[in-house]
């Protein structure tokens, strides 16, 4: 099966389905684009147990998250998704892909 590449400016939803992600202590970016926070997000193995090694993965917010949100807890995106941008370096352009969500929520 072949997909098409997004272009810039354009989204595609995303599921984050087993994957557990906490919040990490690092403030969060506010950017003309969002709020940048950073994440660990682990996967939970066939066995049950949680993968030893978390990714640290950083997440542009749509809106502001909570501010009652503890760092070291369990959280969820609402509605995650990827936005194709190009950027430019070295005078050529780069397509890029943002991980996006439209919010962030203590997880249930």
């Amino acid at each position: 099966m072949h997909s098409q590449a997004l272009q810039p400016g354009q989204t595609t939803p995303i599921s984050c389905e087993g994957l557990l992600m906490w919040m990490m202590d690092h403030p969060v970016e506010a950017t003309r684009w969002g709020w940048r926070v950073w994440l660990v997000m682990k996967i939970r193995l066939v066995t049950g147990e949680l993968s030893r090694q978390g990714n640290m993965i950083s997440v542009t917010l749509d809106s502001p998250p909570d501010a009652g949100i503890a760092v070291g807890a369990r959280v969820e995106l609402v509605e995650p998704y990827m936005r194709a941008y190009e950027t430019t370096t070295l005078g050529k352009p780069h397509s890029l892909l943002e991980f996006r969500a439209s919010a962030l929520r203590p997880a249930s």
